[in-house]
């Protein structure tokens, strides 16, 4: 069996991003806001490395359609990834927070869909907007989509062979890492991990200044109070 191996190091590069604590005031000892944002990021590197290595195996065990799921979930996280990111930088731009930033991490932090005080962000929302900024993820995802839903391309065409001069149909596992699709679906997961890596990494080196507009505001409100 023939295995390509072009996102191993981007897996890798996935996997340093492992840390075992953050410090509550790493970046500022009053406001709360960049936290927040470590925090998410932290526990999202985590689950990301956890999909990641999880996506490996099972590519590497040749169940491939498995994997398919949670590649989709990977264009997930580095889409809400990517909305920090974004809402980040466009504060950094302008000198100010560009909206209710407090709000958006708390509901990217706790937003449920249970009856709680945060709604879940809408996932497709974020895909879309991630879509903006690198054309075609959202067909992706789409795509991606019709393999995780018991549809046609995830039960018949997945699991199926039509014989039809034999009136027949052969019941196996048939997309492996030797069909024609394979090299699609490795695409997609190693796209994932290159925009969530970059997306990280950016946050993280945008993060100091970005405490500078957040105290700066908290500072403005304090002043504002008095």
């Amino acid at each position: 069996m023939n295995f390509t191996y072009d996102y191993k190091k981007s897996l890798l590069e996935i996997q340093s991003l492992k840390t075992d604590l953050i410090n509550h005031f790493e970046y500022s000892d009053r406001a709360k806001i960049p936290y927040k944002v470590h925090l998410l990021i932290e526990s999202m590197n985590c689950r990301m490395i956890d999909f990641c290595e999880s996506t490996d195996m099972l590519i590497m065990n040749n169940h491939i359609v498995p994997a398919v799921s949670l590649i989709r979930s990977l264009f997930e996280m580095t889409a809400i990834i990517n909305r920090i990111s974004s809402s980040i930088e466009k504060s950094i731009i302008q000198e100010k927070l560009i909206e209710n930033f407090d709000e958006l991490m708390m509901k990217l932090c706790f937003g449920t869909r249970y009856e709680s005080n945060y709604n879940a962000t809408n996932i497709l929302s974020q895909i879309e907007k991630l879509d903006k900024k690198y054309n075609g993820v959202l067909n992706f995802y789409n795509d991606l989509c019709e393999f995780v839903h018991p549809n046609a391309d995830g039960v018949i065409g997945s699991y199926s062979e039509l014989k039809e001069k034999d009136n027949k149909n052969l019941i196996y596992k048939a997309i492996t890492a030797e069909h024609i699709i394979y090299p699609w679906i490795e695409k997609c997961y190693h796209l994932s991990m290159v925009i969530y890596f970059d997306d990280v990494k950016k946050i993280m080196k945008d993060l100091p200044k970005f405490t500078l507009i957040c105290e700066a505001e908290l500072n403005k409100r304090q002043k504002s109070s008095r």
